[in-house]
């Protein structure tokens, strides 16, 4: 692309990223990883704030070009679809028990020259992560599911089964391991059972029980590296919610959730053996089937990780004195600088100002630039100044969990959005993530932007029996609050009724 040309931007996904997390997502595509092994690299990339949240935004073709490159070189077959799921595993691993080993020890003692070395140590590590455990699955996930699903329906037209479509594409796009959230609901259902069955359990045993429980799953809503970590007193309040229902109940549920697992790895065998499919589709289908538990599984690494580094940041940020959100919106160079020169390179009120908003561009392959306030106002006029949404009252998706309903929309653009939501509200998201689940539950239907067939608001949905449409690509731009929507997961439309 001539350097004089315009670049017309599509928007990708956004997220509450801070700004060090998001020059990572864009150095993925300049990294050795994807030169080295798929001939692909990205040039142009832009982040830009967008409604309490940070949407970055690609050049199309070029993103296209690449995203093809990385799904034919990793799922050309099956051992090589398995060497890099295998590499994915190992460095998500050590992205979290090494971002534990960065964090440890009397921080407060170490030299500047130590802080700097655990730093460029994690900022490796960081990297690693994003370029396997993150982008391999989320690149490659969409390509396969859609692929997976043409080659499944193939089959069931074939053996005449269309009338077990629901139910096989329930086994076959869903996990059949629990990730971290599922057993943390495991672990406070079995407490709830425990304590309900015993009447005369003191508070301090039960306080002991949730102290281990907290210990164990406190990690989970640290989705960026300054996100708060859940307290005790969080999981208390969940376990009292459980404490209201009767035991019979708990015991149910319970029940249910330990036999969903095993169900799904049996039945999916027995799916394999029944519809007879050709060696490719049968590779396909197994791919689908295993991307479902990978894409939950690198999410909870994320998570561990964010969490373990915190006290490094907290040790960064308190030298410099300010809080850890403004420490994590220095870029890569300005952090070197800083831990360089025992001081900050940029004023304090430059990092307040993109604790709210910032921007990232880099263009034609140069140098990542980060800039705010009237800079940046002056970047997203020129850059996306004449892009917009369409009006319209009609969006098309992917059908993640079937059924129709009616309902009021309430439209979810961070995690802090969450508690608008009430009981038969349909959320209309970017994305879901763990920390959704407990508003996802008291929803009729589910829409969003992103994802495929096994992406994390598919997977609840059909989870709990609820309506979902992924992939809409537009659907929290286009819907207000209290939009009263029609959502048809058979045939992946969302209607705009008034």
């Amino acid at each position: 692309m001539s350097k004089d040309k315009k670049i017309v931007w599509t928007h990708y996904f956004s997220r509450k990223f801070c700004s060090q997390r998001f020059e990572i997502v864009i150095r993925v595509f300049i990294s050795d990883f994807y030169r080295k092994r798929f001939h692909a690299s990205l040039q142009n990339n832009l982040v830009a704030p967008e409604r309490g949240n940070h949407t970055i935004y690609y050049e199309n073709a070029e993103w296209q070009r690449f995203t093809k490159k990385v799904y034919y070189g990793t799922c050309k077959n099956l051992p090589t679809f398995h060497y890099y799921m295998q590499l994915v595993r190992r460095w998500q691993v050590r992205y979290g028990s090494g971002a534990q080993k960065l964090a440890n020890g009397n921080l407060t003692k170490l030299s500047w020259r130590e802080l700097r070395r655990r730093y460029l140590a994690f900022d490796r590590l960081h990297l690693d992560f994003f370029n396997g455990p993150i982008w391999v699955p989320f690149i490659t996930e969409p390509f396969i599911s859609q692929v997976a699903e043409q080659e499944l329906q193939k089959l069931l037209r074939q053996h005449q089964r269309v009338s077990d479509t629901e139910e096989i594409v329930e086994i076959i796009f869903s996990p059949e391991k629990k990730n971290a959230v599922i057993s943390e609901h495991e672990n406070l259902l079995k407490l709830a059972v425990w304590t309900k069955s015993q009447p005369r359990l003191k508070q301090a045993a039960i306080g002991r029980l949730i102290n281990l429980h907290w210990q164990k799953y406190r990690w989970l809503p640290c989705y960026d590296i300054n996100d708060k970590p859940w307290t005790r007193e969080y999981f208390m309040s969940e376990l009292n919610k459980l404490l209201r229902k009767n035991i019979a109940s708990l015991k149910l549920e319970l029940s249910q959730l330990r036999k969903r697992f095993p169900y799904r790895q049996r039945m999916f065998k027995k799916i394999l053996h029944e519809l007879y499919p050709t060696p490719r589709q049968r590779e396909l289908l197994i791919m689908a089937h295993e991307m479902s538990f990978i894409k939950d599984q690198r999410d909870d690494y994320r998570r561990l990780g964010s969490h373990n580094i915190q006290p490094l940041y907290h040790e960064l940020a308190r030298r410099a004195g300010v809080t850890i959100k403004e420490i994590t919106h220095l870029i890569r160079k300005e952090m070197i600088a800083y831990l360089t020169q025992g001081k900050l390179p940029v004023d304090k009120t430059v990092l307040k100002t993109r604790v709210k908003a910032y921007g990232l561009l880099r263009k034609h392959g140069g140098e990542v630039v980060v800039m705010q306030g009237p800079e940046l106002k002056k970047m997203i006029k020129q850059e996306l100044g004449g892009q917009c949404i369409h009006e319209t009252r009609i969006l098309h998706g992917m059908a993640g969990s079937p059924g129709q309903v009616v309902g009021s929309a309430q439209v979810i653009y961070t995690k802090h959005d969450l508690r608008k939501i009430r009981q038969g509200d349909i959320m209309i998201a970017v994305t879901t993530h763990p920390d959704f689940v407990p508003a996802m539950r008291k929803c009729r239907a589910i829409v969003t932007d992103e994802g495929g067939i096994t992406c994390h608001a598919a997977i609840v949905a059909r989870e709990l029996k609820k309506p979902c449409i992924v992939g809409t690509k537009t659907a929290t731009s286009v819907l207000k609050d209290g939009d009263r929507v029609e959502v048809d997961a058979k045939l992946g439309v969302v209607k705009k009724i008034s």
